[in-house]
């Protein structure tokens, strides 16, 4: 099994919506003074966004909750249990459903030559010969693929990046075709540390059918789920290309 790099992820909630949300925003706060020390806090017209580690928020409206991992830590979605908790507590939130996620992944590739592999892979996928009567050659690709299950509709959109590709991608969430993926907080030295070339896997999901979730171990469950899924969606495109190009 290829090794992923898993750098951010979102997970977008819904529920009916909280009539009392006015009221029930200003206990929720009562409750996070008293009891949380986040290390941010936005407290704006119509929702409430918390964060008890940097890179990881939830941000609460009226209409459901977002929770960004932009630093895609094993313990990321984990640091926000707490206000999940006082969340359904206080705000008392009917018929929880996981609307939707994104998460975006790279694999290493032991290949130097960036030109030549995004050159190769874009052969490969699109069929095109290797040079057009104009002197035109195939020179980059970037693929979406869909997938569908019983549990979710997948998007995946993915191709060969360079570090700074990578970085680009990571940091700014409207590059790309895949909508949802929060801009990344990763720290410009560990970009020194990635290989010439990589695979980058953008994956997003929406759920084909509605589960409700009461709790927070449910909610936990849920997100697992999808975490689950999506790895196994980036797994399954690297391995293709892996097999295709023999380059990670």
């Amino acid at each position: 099994m290829v090794a992923m790099r898993r750098w951010t992820a979102r997970y977008r909630f819904g529920w009916t919506p909280v009539i009392s949300f006015d009221r029930r925003r200003s206990e929720l706060l009562d409750w996070v003074e008293s009891n949380l020390n986040p290390v941010s806090f936005r407290d704006s017209e119509g929702q409430v966004g918390l964060a008890l580690r940097k890179g990881v928020r939830i941000v609460i409206s009226r209409h459901g909750a977002t929770i960004e991992d932009t630093v895609a830590a094993s313990d990321g979605v984990a640091s926000v249990l707490p206000v999940l908790e006082g969340l359904i507590d206080v705000m008392e939130p009917r018929d929880i459903v996981l609307a939707d996620g994104s998460i975006g992944w790279s694999v290493d590739m032991n290949v130097t030559d960036y030109e030549a592999a995004t050159h190769s892979l874009a052969t490969r996928l699109s069929g095109v010969s290797e040079s057009l009567p104009s002197g035109a050659r195939a020179k980059d690709i970037a693929t979406l693929m869909d997938f569908e299950g019983i549990d979710y509709k997948v998007q995946t959109e993915f191709g060969i990046v360079s570090p700074r590709e990578l970085q680009e991608r990571l940091m700014e969430s409207k590059v790309g075709k895949l909508m949802g993926r929060p801009a990344g907080r990763v720290r410009p030295q560990l970009f020194e540390t990635l290989p010439p070339t990589s695979l980058f896997v953008d994956t997003y999901f929406e759920e084909s059918r509605t589960t409700k979730l009461q709790s927070v171990p449910e909610i936990i469950a849920a997100i697992a789920r999808v975490d689950s899924a999506a790895e196994e969606v980036a797994v399954a495109v690297s391995q293709s290309v892996s097999e295709k190009e023999n380059i990670i």
